[in-house]
């Protein structure tokens, strides 16, 4: 099983299951023993999301899971991921069938390592730099504002003592 941030993996749908919208969540770790609510840190998104600890069973052994969830598509499912990276080894987005998420959407997980996370956040804005064709170079440049153009216009205290120094020597 490969574990990249870009990966959705999709859980096996029962056809009634397959008719319903899937939900996404990003899978923060996995582990062979329960996970230390300790050794989770304690982040602002967890506010906005729900974070829960699915047991599983898989290829015979028990398997713990820690997500985050729930998201109506893979794109912010994934911007999320992206986010957590810093906090977790590798966040993956998986898609949940109804069934899965019904028996998920009762289960909680309370992390309790502070890392000295304010709180204040309800909502994180996760947003990326626009791509090189899209950004204008000429309407990001500063234009002077024309009354400091003018002759005998005030001039900043920088100014006037860089043209001291330069008159100071050309006259050595």
């Amino acid at each position: 099983m490969s574990r990249s941030n870009n990966a959705i993996e999709h859980s096996p749908a029962r056809p009634a299951e397959a008719r319903g919208a899937p939900r996404y969540v990003v899978e923060l770790c996995v582990s062979a023993i329960p996970i230390d609510p300790h050794s989770i840190p304690l982040l602002d998104i967890f506010d906005a999301y729900r974070l829960y600890c699915d047991v599983g069973n898989e290829n015979g052994c028990v398997r713990h899971a820690l997500r985050l969830g729930f998201f109506k598509d893979t794109a912010t499912a994934a911007a999320v991921a992206m986010y957590l990276a810093s906090y977790f080894d590798a966040p993956r987005v998986l898609e949940l069938g109804n069934v899965r998420k019904a028996h998920s959407i009762h289960l909680t997980f309370k992390p309790l390592k502070d890392i000295g996370a304010s709180g204040r956040h309800a909502v994180i804005e996760l947003t990326g730099e626009r791509p090189a064709h899209q950004r204008n170079p000429v309407a990001s440049r500063v234009v002077a504002p024309a009354a400091a153009q003018l002759k005998g216009a005030p001039r900043s205290l920088l100014s006037r003592i860089l043209s001291s120094r330069q008159t100071d020597h050309g006259a050595s």
